[in-house]
């Protein structure tokens, strides 16, 4: 998903910053309240504690790999430049 997101910032042209921010934001992992709802109404909530746990490890590592591609792209904005 974030890979989509960098890509319409790209086509619309979007300043660095917030491309960098939407990007980010994008590779965030899932809500937890997924799984306070699925408790709620006592229905997935296995499912979701694992789809909770699975995108955080994700998040992880995409999140870094973004990051440093991002920086090594946008550099200036990482450094307050212009």
């Amino acid at each position: 998903m974030p890979a989509v997101v960098f890509l319409i910032g790209l086509a619309l042209e979007m300043a660095p910053f917030y491309l960098i921010a939407a990007t980010i934001c994008a590779s965030v992992p899932t809500a937890k309240n997924v799984f306070f709802l699925a408790s709620e109404y006592q229905v997935g909530e296995k499912s979701a504690a694992a789809m909770i746990s699975a995108t955080t490890i994700g998040a992880i590592v995409s999140m870094s790999l973004w990051l440093l591609f991002l920086a090594a792209l946008y550099l200036s904005v990482f450094h307050g430049t212009s």
